[in-house]
């Protein structure tokens, strides 16, 4: 069977030439990048029958051989089909890979994440040339597809790809998608308008090839508001004589629809009554069809197969597909005969296709059908639903689970069975819609076992466990940790019954949720009773002694790092090797990551990175997205950054905020590792504005140890800029959140020192004693230097406050020693930067000006310049500039920094604090400056830093 016009034939003049050209420019750009290695999107919006299709055709035809192109086009009755509109797009790049993985044990939101990042690693490998992703009727697109577009279209600027969708308004889905995406400049939009009256005129007369009467151009623009195809089912109606004005009066009382729908159904008057059924049912399976099917729905005898197909073959309404598959050569034509049936001919007709497609074992196709269908009580109907969720689950089409799980859960009723409920309840965790997930979780009631058999009730036991973690989960996900920990108990209780090795995975996961959100102190006596409860050896009781080490560790307790040592190393001596252990990663923690962590806090960097780059490889090799991006995440915060590699670190935190859109749990931690590193580099707008991106997400989301580095970067902020108040605000709050999560690890965030600089600035030695006092108990058990550096260093500046310049000598000789033994390069810039300005002012020059040259450089080299910023103003004031003999008397570099800061509105009583001064000094040297500058009060000052007029040539810069 051969069927004929391509789809869109008719409607290659749909749109003014003009307007036509504008979009194919504006495609041209698209693609032109993309042929530059530079990627984009462009998506065409407008009303059906307005040649969106021939504008997709165009550019196809126009790139030419040099590009690969993925060529898809969604349907409304594959609208719940798993990733249905991107998998035909990718068969025609030659890649389906993303669509068929294994099936895993591993939760549904990490087999999305891992698809999602599958595909954009294939397209980053195997872009040898320029590709073009082009997509039809993006309106009809399943939502996992519209998930994984925009996904693609927020990375792909750095790939040679060009994408270029056409759509309707509505349904909204896909214009709201393209919406988010415009907004954010991540792609380009062209909306098509009608034909107005004059085109209407043009286009009738080119169809007709004459130039049509006033009045039938005036009935035909109200007929069809300016859409070419049904201009064109008028000027096929004008031909065959029928009189335009009956058409014309019967438009009155009905909708824009139903007028369209009239005019559209003329096409098919003339069709035999057994090709008209054989194309009506066709309509109920699609825009593209598999021709035997429709037959069978049909019911055509044998003898009125032939003469149908015969039939629809010259009515030029089918265009055929490869194989059996055809297409209507319009979607509006299979719109109008869907909609002229009646809703229970509908139903019916549903009903036949979904037995049809069972047959042939295509689940998929078959649960669209049985969810507009009237099998009300089908067994086979609920199976088939939840067999094609469980499917969609497997590779990680959440939105398709969700549609066919939710349909089947409602098909069952109150005789929905425990594992449909608990595969919809995950499948909903994943999706984030974490309330409707507890509800379905919360059907699953514990009941009686009397006359059950064991293996039947301990199965259902097993099952009411696993959903009570994951209603945890869901609690955490939502901030309710009381609910949390609420749940995790009723879970221990429910898998008692099943033995103390169920219980193990319970209490684990309840600790390594705890460590996220309370801290070690909540957290170490599960993880300790996890070791009671599990066997002598085995799995089991090596994850339990590696996740009791590391939270030992974050308590101040480094006796059991040896276990969690044991542990990476048994994972990497397993068949499967690293892959198994990571594959079990909960809450961001694996043996693998856990001994990494550990590593670089006892400051053991090499195996630290060792490790790291191990587990990130194997990560990315096997496509487990949350763990690698938990580990690039602890790896720049716990080893690059400490390291001094802040552009390392910022472009393995650009690469971790890449994967923020699949692993949710990752958002805050890259926002406040970019906060941080950006303000090292002196980047304080960039800095200024990822804390906040972080803050807006620590609203929604639980998690201490992000949030405190927030307030981290807040109070070095404060405390360089002299707001001493507020920096000592952020760390009073983070040393009360501190203590209260029993954390007894100073280098898993050291604010530490900068917290008693603040307390000491503002004349708080109190406060500062309590925090030298918590480091120096915490070092006393722990190996690392970086306590005990931060402990001296504030013991020096306490010791300075007291008026012992040789205590605080002493002292910070001692930190300079600790630094010898360990490479801490940012922190050597901190304890050189407070040495030198202790020195600067116990009046030894020239000393202050070789340990401020030491961190100005030091700094310098490894990109710090907010820190050399700092190295360069001390070093000035300790004489480190000469003044040129020509100028006339400048002011002093500590002078400088008094009228810079007063002239920026702080107080007599915060330039001391914030310069180590006392008032009167202050008082001393405004005196001086206003001399020099010719005025007499503060207010000019303020003025003057405002024009800048006051800022000289010698002073260093500030940008």
């Amino acid at each position: 069977m051969i069927l004929s016009q391509p789809r869109g034939g008719k409607t290659r003049h749909s749109i003014q030439l003009l307007e036509r050209e504008r979009v194919l420019l504006t495609a041209k750009s698209i693609t032109d990048s993309a042929r530059g290695g530079i990627g984009g999107a462009l998506f065409v919006v407008g009303a059906p029958g307005l040649g969106k299709t021939s504008l997709l055709d165009a550019v196809s035809h126009r790139v030419g051989p040099e590009f690969r192109v993925g060529r898809g086009t969604a349907d409304p009755m594959e609208s719940s089909l798993p990733f249905g509109l991107l998998d035909q797009a990718l068969i025609g790049l030659g890649t389906r890979a993303i669509f068929e993985l294994k099936e895993s044990d591993r939760g549904a939101s990490d087999v999305r994440a891992r698809g999602f990042y599958s595909l954009l690693r294939w397209f980053d490998r195997a872009c040898s040339g320029p590709l073009l992703l082009a997509l039809d009727d993006l309106h009809w697109a399943d939502p996992d597809s519209l998930a994984l577009l925009l996904f693609l279209c927020r990375r792909i600027r750095r790939l040679p790809v060009a994408v270029l969708a056409t759509l309707r308004p509505w349904p909204s889905a896909a214009d709201e998608v393209c919406a988010r995406l415009v907004q954010a400049g991540q792609a380009r939009l062209e909306r098509l308008a009608p034909l107005s009256d004059r085109g209407t005129r043009s286009f009738l007369a080119a169809r007709l090839g004459y130039p049509p009467p006033e009045i039938e151009v005036r009935r035909s623009a109200r007929l069809c508001a300016g859409n070419p195809l049904l201009l064109d089912q008028v000027a096929a109606s004008i031909e065959c004589g029928e009189d335009l004005g009956r058409l014309a009066a019967d438009e009155g009382g009905r909708s824009a629809g139903e007028v369209s729908r009239s005019l559209l159904l003329t096409r098919f008057a003339g069709l035999p009554a057994a090709a008209l059924r054989c194309i009506r049912a066709g309509s109920v399976l699609g825009t593209r069809f598999q021709m035997e099917i429709a037959v069978e729905i049909a019911g055509l005898r044998d003898a009125e197969v032939d003469a149908s197909l015969e039939a629809l073959q010259r009515s030029g309404l089918l265009r055929q597909l490869s194989g059996s598959w055809v297409e209507f050569v319009h979607p509006l034509f299979q719109q109008a005969l869907y909609d002229d049936l009646a809703v229970a001919r509908q139903a019916r007709a549903h009903t036949e296709a979904f037995g049809c497609l069972v047959r042939r074992g295509r689940d998929a196709e078959a649960a669209e059908h049985a969810a507009r269908s009237d099998l009300v009580d089908s067994d086979q109907a609920l199976a088939v639903l939840e067999r094609a969720g469980r499917s969609a689950m497997r590779v990680g089409a959440l939105m398709s689970a969700v549609t066919h799980l939710s349909a089947a859960a409602d098909l069952a009723g109150a005789r929905a069975k425990p594992e449909l409920l608990l595969a919809l309840g995950e499948v909903l965790l994943a999706a984030g819609r974490l309330v409707d997930a507890i509800a379905v979780l919360e059907r699953l009631e514990p009941h009686e076992a009397a006359g059950r058999d064991n293996a039947v009730e301990r199965a259902s036991a097993g099952v009411r466990v696993a959903a009570m973690r994951l209603i945890a989960h869901c609690h955490y996900g939502l901030g309710a940790t009381d609910k949390a920990s609420l749940a995790f108990t009723a879970a221990l209780d429910l898998a008692g019954a099943l033995g103390e090795s169920a219980e193990v995975p319970v209490l684990l996961d309840h600790a390594l949720a705890c460590w996220i959100t309370d801290g070690p102190a909540v957290a170490l006596p599960l993880a300790e009773e996890a070791c009671a409860r599990a066997p002598a050896s085995g799995g089991p009781a090596r994850r339990a002694r590696a996740v009791s080490g590391f939270v030992r560790l974050l308590a101040g307790d480094p006796s059991h790092l040896g276990d969690l040592a044991a542990a990476a190393r048994a994972a990497q001596g397993t068949q499967r090797g690293p892959v198994a252990d990571l594959a079990e990663l909960s809450y961001t923690w694996s043996a693998a990551s856990g001994h990494a962590l550990a590593a670089a806090f006892t400051e053991r960097f090499d195996e630290a990175e060792q490790a790291f780059r191990v587990g990130i490889e194997v990560a990315d090799r096997i496509g487990a997205v949350e763990a690698m991006a938990s580990l690039q995440m602890g790896y720049a915060y716990s080893t690059l950054l400490r390291l001094g590699r802040l552009q390392e670190a910022l472009h393995t935190v650009d690469k971790v905020s890449d994967l923020a859109e699949v692993v949710p749990l990752i958002e805050q931690p890259a926002a406040f590792a970019h906060a941080y590193v950006l303000l090292l580099m002196d980047r304080l707008d960039e800095s200024d504005a990822w804390c906040r991106r972080g803050e807006t997400s620590a609203e929604t989301r639980p998690g201490w140890w992000p949030r405190q580095w927030g307030w981290h970067v807040r109070g070095m902020r404060h405390l360089r800029e002299g707001a001493l108040d507020e920096a000592a605000e952020f760390y009073l709050r983070i040393e009360a959140e501190t203590a209260r999560q029993g954390i007894r690890e100073p280098c898993l965030l050291p604010w530490a020192r900068h917290a008693m600089a603040a307390h000491i600035r503002r004349g708080h030695t109190a406060d500062a004693v309590r925090v030298v006092e918590w480091l120096e108990r915490s070092a006393e058990g722990l190996p690392c230097r970086w306590p005990r550096i931060a402990a001296a260093t504030g013991r020096g500046w306490l010791a300075e406050a007291a008026g012992d310049d040789a205590r605080a000598q002493a002292c910070f000789e001692a930190a300079l020693a600790h630094h010898d033994q360990v490479r801490l390069p940012l922190e050597r810039v901190e304890t050189l930067l407070a040495y030198g300005a202790f020195v600067r002012r116990a009046g030894r020059a020239v000393r202050a000006r070789e340990l401020l040259r030491e961190a100005l450089d030091l700094s310098e080299r490894i990109g710090a310049r907010w820190l050399a910023r700092q190295a360069h103003e001390e070093l000035a004031v300790a004489g480190g500039r000469r003044r040129r003999r020509d100028e006339q008397p400048q002011l002093t570099a500590q002078e400088q920094r008094v009228a810079d800061l007063a002239g920026s509105g702080l107080r007599n009583q915060d330039i001391a604090g914030q310069l180590s001064i006392s008032t009167k000094t202050v008082e001393y040297h405004l005196q001086r400056v206003y001399a020099k500058l010719g005025i007499n009060s503060r207010r000019y000052l303020i003025e003057m830093r405002a024009r800048g007029a006051h800022r000289k040539d010698g002073e260093p810069a500030t940008g």
